[in-house]
């Protein structure tokens, strides 16, 4: 079978993920045992998320902590499929105070700045 094994409803957007790395890799086997984990990791986590009010409600302790683990899990996702590190060298343009809040160019996803972007 073409597509990984995993069930369909654990997490709608598999198909998509397995479709779309096929196609931009040389990898036309199924997911490893790793990448698989940390996919069904997300998908859990995401769950987690939607029961807290998702993005939208960040501002309590228990949302915030369920949008800490999803936004670990997007990073453990991208490390297990060997995802390029987009280039962050525009951070070294800004205030001291973000620099110190990211001091690398590593990924680095952060509650409190997601939820800063996400207030009108």
């Amino acid at each position: 079978r073409f597509w990984p094994r995993l069930q369909r409803t654990s997490c709608p957007r598999i198909d998509l993920a397995a479709m779309l790395r096929r196609l931009c890799s040389n990898t036309w086997g199924a997911f490893s045992a790793a990448e698989t984990a940390a996919v069904m990791q997300l998908c859990a986590s995401h769950r987690k998320l939607l029961r807290h009010g998702g993005l939208s409600e960040i501002a309590d302790e228990a949302a915030s902590a369920a949008c800490a683990d999803y936004l670990s899990d997007i990073d453990k996702v991208s490390r297990a499929f060997c995802l390029e590190v987009a280039p962050r060298s525009y951070r070294a343009g800004f205030s001291a105070n973000y620099r110190a809040l990211f001091p690398d160019s590593s990924r680095l996803y952060r509650v409190d700045v997601l939820e800063t972007s996400l207030d009108r």
